[in-house]
């Protein structure tokens, strides 16, 4: 056999001396269903031992609860915001005790979650988002923003709640 190779041509000639035991093995099992279950087997083998295990190395890790933004949230001391189904409302006290949502100021603002994401409708073009972080098995409400390119974090608790008993904070 020639095979030009440039301008050199070079000759090759193969060796004609088969390995008749291992071509006469490989051509019976070719042929033969035995090779079927031969590629199955390595194929089962393959894909067992190729599986990494899902289950989490370390610490067990609980999976976060569930908690839910609705209800009464204090920010300072004389604010508090009260999340209904869809609208948020703003209540104000001057002695830190506040009244129902009939003493809220008027235009509550609507409100949604999407993930870790808190969305207020300030105005009807104006949509302000929050990343929220539960703390204090729920208790405690991490608001974090991103206004004029500062990140800013405010922690808002439910009404009732005594802080001092949160360690998180």
């Amino acid at each position: 056999m020639f095979i030009p190779f440039g301008c050199v041509i070079i000759k090759f000639t193969p060796k004609r001396e088969p390995l008749n035991k291992v071509r006469t093995l490989f051509w019976n099992l070719k042929n033969t269903t035995d090779m079927k279950r031969i590629m199955s087997i390595l194929m089962c083998s393959a894909m067992l031992f190729a599986c990494k295990d899902t289950e989490p190395q370390g610490p067990m890790v609980k999976p976060a609860p569930d908690y839910k933004v609705q209800g009464r949230w204090v920010i300072m001391s004389s604010t508090l915001y009260e999340f209904t189904d869809s609208l948020m409302y703003t209540i104000y006290s001057a002695d830190g005790k506040f009244g129902t949502i009939k003493d809220a100021i008027p235009n509550p603002k609507p409100w949604w979650t999407k993930g870790d994401s808190l969305f207020i409708q300030q105005s009807k073009t104006s949509i302000v988002k929050y990343r929220v972080v539960f703390k204090c098995d729920g208790n405690v409400l991490d608001v974090k923003s991103n206004a004029f390119g500062q990140y800013a974090t405010v922690s808002w608790y439910k009404e009732g709640f005594d802080m001092a008993t949160c360690p998180e904070w």
